[in-house]
């Protein structure tokens, strides 16, 4: 099993599938994305936060129409630089495909619906941002936060799928 390892001609993981999404495993990809995602969600819960303790903690009218577009706008740049990571990859991603010419106009329609998909939220935060009365926004930053998680979790299922490789496996029944 460790010869299997040490052999020549067996992938090597490189700096490229580290640091560059799309070429790594699915851990290395999972753990690149983590920090704008967490800072994002951070945000969302921030705002989320405010607009739920607004009854029992009141600070004040411009306290909320301060922080709330604050909370908002942190959220939002996050999920952008989330969705510029995002969209780098699916180039990659494309980019390969296209060379296999296993790329198709379906794979295209479904590629941009996704990537349209992953920017609603950060539309909705910018609603909220821009917006002369933050706290009508209740049901706008639900749905950004629903929208934020509801994307967030089956995308960490599907990029922590850790698997060994078949030389490992093969001794193990």
């Amino acid at each position: 099993m460790l010869a299997a390892l040490a052999r020549p001609d067996a992938d090597m993981l490189t700096l490229g599938h580290i640091y560059v999404p799309g070429f790594g495993t699915p851990f290395w990809c999972a753990l690149f994305w983590s920090l704008p995602l967490m800072l994002a969600v951070a945000g969302a819960m921030g705002t989320f936060w405010l607009v739920l303790r607004r009854k029992y903690d009141d600070y004040g009218r411009d306290h909320y129409n301060t922080m709330l577009p604050w909370c908002a706008t942190w959220a939002r740049n996050a999920w952008a630089v989330f969705w510029v990571i995002l969209l780098a990859s699916s180039v990659f991603d494309v980019q390969r495909e296209w060379q296999n010419d296993t790329f198709t106009v379906m794979d295209a329609l479904i590629e941009s619906a996704e990537l349209l998909l992953w920017l609603a939220p950060a539309l909705l935060w910018t609603l909220v941002a821009r917006s002369a009365t933050p706290m009508r926004h209740k049901l706008t930053l639900l749905a950004a936060l629903v929208l934020a998680v509801g994307v967030m979790l089956p995308f960490y299922l599907n990029m922590t799928e850790i698997s060994l490789p078949v030389s490992l496996t093969d001794g193990i029944d």
